[in-house]
């Protein structure tokens, strides 16, 4: 009878330990602060290194590929493009084959297709001006000038989560287009490309590319 009892004393102890780390997962290996947030000390042995690229400079923009958790993609403001498939361990230039520009002001992966990038040209902050849209369809292997050629400085872009090829810019054009905007006509735009025209100095663009089916 006492042997019962003891073995049904034991089995009671371990079911409510495993109950208390099934309803709290953090009570085993990791401290909490009465909110259930991690506490500061559980992140102290971390420290921030520089990964690169070292000959890249200043960054502008940087995105990530969904499902591909070491792919990511920055855009320099006097760099191009550089792309990672290692988590930073080492960068490739992606973007050197185009001379006539060299500064992003934004870079995107549609969220529906890790291969299709959108980067946009001149950046806001500083650095030379840039000359539009460009799109990758191959993860960055090639690039094709898509439009918005008048803008001179891109620095923010949506891609629409479920149709890449729909693309929302906020850009800056010349002083020439600003003005043309500024007495309420439409900007000059080639049909399918830009879809709204801004008014003020910095207004969004929208972007409806042509879908391209890759081989």
């Amino acid at each position: 009878m006492k042997t019962n009892c003891r073995v049904l004393l034991i089995v009671a102890v371990c079911g409510i330990a495993l109950l208390k780390a099934v309803i709290n997962p953090y009570a085993v290996g990791a401290r909490v602060t009465g909110n259930g947030t991690p506490s500061e000390d559980l992140f102290a042995g971390l420290r921030w290194r520089n990964i690169g690229p070292f000959h890249g400079g200043r960054v502008s923009a940087v995105t990530g590929a969904i499902g591909q958790p070491g792919t990511f993609y920055l855009g320099a403001p006097a760099g191009g493009i550089w792309k990672t498939t290692n988590a930073g361990v080492s960068w490739s230039p992606i973007f050197d084959q185009f001379t006539n520009v060299d500064s992003i002001g934004a870079i995107q992966v549609a969220p529906s297709d890790p291969n299709i990038i959108y980067a946009g040209t001149g950046d806001s902050v500083q650095g030379s001006s840039g000359d539009g849209m460009y799109k990758s369809i191959d993860a960055g292997k090639t690039w094709t000038h898509i439009g918005l050629e008048e803008t001179t400085k891109i620095n923010k872009m949506v891609v629409d989560p479920k149709e890449p090829n729909h693309v929302v810019v906020s850009t800056q054009a010349t002083p020439a287009i600003t003005a043309e905007a500024s007495t309420g006509r439409p900007m000059a735009a080639r049909p399918g490309r830009i879809r709204c025209a801004p008014r003020t100095r910095t207004a969004p663009a929208t972007l409806s590319t042509p879908s391209t089916s890759r081989t």
